[in-house]
């Protein structure tokens, strides 16, 4: 708290962020555990979805999960 000069908020800001990264990295450790095959699955062709805002870049992200064949969208823990 001293070394970053940080503010009451920001304090608590700073543990909570902390938090939630340790929790997400918890779940992704029971996931991969849960599901071991995960890590078999090799990712060929990754699609990263780019643009300006207002440009339909959150559009075009829900209209690609749909197809679940192909592709598959991050949980928001993964994020």
């Amino acid at each position: 708290e001293r070394e970053g000069e940080l503010t009451p908020v920001g304090t608590i800001w700073a543990r909570l962020q902390l938090q939630i990264i340790l929790s997400n990295r918890l779940k992704l450790i029971q996931y991969i555990k849960d599901h071991p095959e995960v890590l078999k699955d090799d990712v060929v062709e990754p699609v990263f979805i780019l643009g300006t805002p207002r440009s339909g870049t959150s559009f075009m992200f829900n209209l690609l999960k749909f197809d679940e064949e192909r592709f598959r969208s991050p949980r928001l823990w993964e994020l």
